[in-house]
């Protein structure tokens, strides 16, 4: 599956004249992939034709705030190598 398939999903729906592929693929253009995607505000979104309604907005912005703190929480539970020894250790 793709990334714009696997947006599409979630948005469900395009808006007159663009279908929901079409939509999520000049989404992901827009903002350089899933990596600029999930740095991106509700404003921001909000500038891009077909991302008016609050309901569709609101929920990839819930989706995006998941998979930022999947990322944080995954970040805080690796191990950090603080020290030249403990590079040599993994090593």
């Amino acid at each position: 599956m793709t990334d714009a398939e696997l947006l599409a999903l979630l948005l469900r729906s395009g808006m007159a004249g663009k279908n929901v592929l079409a939509l999520s693929q000049e989404l992901l253009e827009r903002f350089h992939g899933f990596a600029g995607l999930i740095h991106t505000s509700a404003a921001d979104l909000k500038t891009c034709k077909g991302m008016g309604g609050t309901a569709k907005r609101a929920q990839l912005v819930a989706v995006l705030e998941i998979a930022r703190r999947a990322f944080t929480q995954q970040l805080r539970e690796t191990t950090i190598m603080s020290s030249p020894q403990a590079v040599k250790q993994y090593l």
